[in-house]
């Protein structure tokens, strides 16, 4: 089993933000899909377990859902990937994964996305991705591993011109 939070969750999917040229923010993300801020690369710590996955942390308390959507489509892009999965893990939070199931521990959520759409372009100017399928996961929740989630039933997003909209 593997789990992290903060800086330890960051770098153990296949694909992770590697801010070589600093931090950014959601909104920035949105309005800047292909901006040289968003540095991803892959396999830095590599876990079969986490396979086809880019993390993201501190996510509900610094508003970074549209910084790992933005992620997502980067990476989808650049590595042309067909499919794509994130996760966002809020603080005091952590996300354990087994080769069979996830469980969230701690206080917060841990929020998993999925984008199918393996038409990612290059864009310029603002964001336009999706439909992206979504689901939150609670502390103590525990549910199959991602390679055997059925994400049918989930809520689904699309990203605008920047904007998220549900």
């Amino acid at each position: 089993a593997i789990a992290g939070t903060s800086a330890g969750l960051a770098i153990m999917g296949e694909y992770i933000f590697s801010a070589k040229k600093g931090g950014l923010g959601s909104s920035y993300a949105l309005k800047n899909p292909h901006s040289e801020y968003i540095t991803i690369e892959e396999d830095f710590f590599y876990s079969s377990l986490l396979k086809g996955i880019i993390t993201d942390t501190h996510f509900s308390e610094r508003s970074r859902e549209g910084r790992l959507l933005s992620f997502m489509h980067n990476a989808q892009f650049s590595f042309s990937l067909k499919s794509i999965m994130g996760i966002g893990v809020d603080e005091q939070t952590s996300i354990a994964v087994t080769q069979s199931e996830i469980q969230v521990f701690g206080q917060g959520s841990a929020w998993v996305y999925e984008s199918s759409n393996d038409a990612s372009t290059y864009q310029m100017g603002a964001l336009n991705f999706g439909p992206i399928k979504y689901k939150e996961f609670k502390a103590g929740q525990r549910d199959m591993h991602f390679n055997q989630l059925n994400t049918s039933k989930w809520k689904s997003l699309k990203v605008s011109f920047g904007e998220v909209t549900k």
